[in-house]
């Protein structure tokens, strides 16, 4: 039991300072093994796999359209990354229109 509290209490801590960092600076979370990482493509490609995992939470088309719509923070942050990393990060959840999801 006291494994479980400890583990709760633990994401807990990374989702609050996942938040702290989203207010005081308003861009997008890197952990700290990452951010302090001297070559940029592994930014890039943290940047890549955790854009995905974010789009999957919205499997709805609507949802993203609001989320992702002109002046909205997360579309702000989705141009940035594109610009800084030269990416082409997708507007659409990779479960979109599929009937099953895993």
């Amino acid at each position: 039991m006291r494994r479980l509290i400890g583990a709760g209490r633990a994401f807990c801590r990374r989702m609050l300072r996942i938040c702290r960092h989203l207010v005081w600076h308003q861009d997008f979370f890197l952990p700290p093994s990452v951010r302090q990482a001297a070559d940029p493509n592994v930014r890039r490609q943290y940047v890549l796999r955790a854009w995905d995992k974010m789009l999957i939470k919205w499997r709805d088309a609507g949802a993203i359209r609001e989320a992702f719509a002109d002046g909205t923070p997360l579309e702000g942050w989705r141009t940035a990354l594109n610009v800084l990393y030269g990416l082409n990060l997708s507007k659409t959840s990779p479960y979109t229109g599929r009937t099953e999801i895993p």
